[in-house]
């Protein structure tokens, strides 16, 4: 008969806390990213049909909470290489961490994306006849895996809205772990995550889908790159937009967790 606990033991990696997290942020990319683009396929396949605004923002919302409750209790579930790179730069991660959970992230989201393209294959063929093709106005199915920009929003706009998404993302995620703040159950984090993206989403998508999470955007429209839809995922709006969701978050989240150490946290009492 096998020795559980023996077999559990040959496995686990309690003695090596970093891939331990590393997988943890992994898993709970996967799980976030899955259900997000899961929820767009469904949109673009049935031209809105089995998922309009409201549906998407709930798969986002979803999405977040699976992450959490997959690798909260692992790696405190950032998810995403802004939010990690905003608390470094506030102290709450060690820097060495960093390329790590950046690692796992991309990863995670990455094979998250080659899954629901996996699983929506036959559909996907099926309306495109296997023709993966986008105009600089319409970015086509494509659209399925990375967020394009509405055809009215500058360079300087979507800049902003990364920004003020990101810095908002983290100002209240900073509020939400807080324990001198609200006293949020760490149950419960996972609830209020989610509903934080959810309202995010509902507030902010209409310019270019609310760009805070780099992992989100780049394995993704990576893999569309891979698989056929070509440079022109990365081109669109003459090389102007690929690189904002990538990079500007970075900044957001930073100012989002400063602004709340500021405002907030400095001042409890001791």
């Amino acid at each position: 008969m096998v020795d559980k606990r023996r077999v559990r033991r040959a496995i686990s990696l309690a003695s090596y806390p970093l891939i331990r997290e590393f997988l943890g942020e992994l898993a709970g990319t996967f799980v976030l990213v899955l259900c997000i683009i899961g929820t767009k396929a469904q949109t673009v396949l049935t031209n809105g049909k089995l998922a309009e605004f409201m549906a998407g923002r709930f798969g986002d919302g979803f999405g977040v909470m699976a992450g959490v409750w997959v690798a909260g209790g692992v790696s405190g579930a950032h998810l995403n290489p802004a939010m990690s790179f905003g608390l470094a730069c506030v102290g709450r991660l060690e820097w060495r961490k960093l390329p790590v959970y950046w690692a796992a992230q991309y990863i995670g989201a990455f094979a998250a994306a080659s899954c629901v393209f996996a699983v929506y294959l036959e559909a996907i063929y099926y309306q495109t006849g296997g023709q993966f093709v986008m105009t600089e106005d319409d970015p086509g199915f494509a659209a399925i895996f990375a967020p394009y920009p509405s055809a009215y929003l500058s360079t300087a706009g979507a800049i902003v809205d990364s920004i003020v998404g990101s810095a908002l993302l983290l100002l209240c995620a900073c509020a939400i772990v807080d324990r001198l703040n609200c006293k949020v159950p760490l149950s419960v984090f996972a609830l209020y995550m989610g509903f934080l993206i959810m309202g995010l989403g509902i507030s902010f998508s209409m310019n270019c889908g609310v760009p805070v999470n780099p992992a989100r955007d780049l394995s993704p429209r990576l893999f569309t790159y891979l698989v056929g839809w070509g440079p022109q995922v990365f081109s669109y709006d003459n090389w102007m937009w690929f690189w904002i969701p990538l990079v500007i978050p970075h900044f957001g989240a930073t100012l989002g967790a400063f602004i709340y150490i500021i405002f907030i946290e400095a001042h409890w009492p001791e």
